[in-house]
């Protein structure tokens, strides 16, 4: 079962990767963003590090108005943000931690009211950023062979 976040801001105000990781660092966290994401033409699967280990999560980009047709009670809370960006992730915690990590510099730094699908509600950006610390914690707390590092332990061309 999948889990989605959406999040909802101005599309003068979706950042570039530069400024993006930049709010991602600012809030502490320890994620990079790989160079292949670029805002409205990233789509799918958007590689991610988490403390080192590899994860990432499903990226989307579209209107407010068309992601709105799904949600249509949040459209007084979403007001003049007409652009829409989905976060999927699977089972696996360091996808939600990266999802949420992201969600919450999108809400802090960049005017996101961000829409939980499961819950149906609004976070508020104090409970994003709570969650994504506890999500990062626990994704630490994984066993390394359960999330690799994104150095292979030999290179990929020594097959002995």
């Amino acid at each position: 079962m999948s889990h989605e976040l959406t999040a909802f801001l101005a599309r003068e105000q979706v950042p570039d990767r530069e400024r993006l990781q930049a709010a991602v660092t600012a809030l502490g966290f320890d994620l990079f963003i790989h160079v292949t994401y670029r805002p409205f033409h990233s789509s799918g699967f958007l590689p991610c590090a988490l403390a080192g280990r590899r994860a990432g999560f499903e990226i989307g980009f579209e209107t407010a108005g068309l992601a709105l047709t799904r949600r249509s009670r949040l459209a007084e809370e979403v007001g003049s943000r007409d652009c829409a960006i989905s976060l999927r992730w699977g089972a696996e915690i360091s996808d939600c931690a990266c999802a949420l990590v992201i969600a919450s510099a999108l809400a802090a730094d960049f005017g996101a009211i961000v829409h939980y699908q499961e819950s149906d509600q609004v976070c508020p950006e104090n409970r994003l950023l709570e969650d994504a610390r506890v999500a990062v914690d626990q994704a630490r707390a994984e066993p390394a062979e359960r999330s690799p590092t994104l150095l292979p332990k030999r290179p990929w061309w020594r097959f002995w």
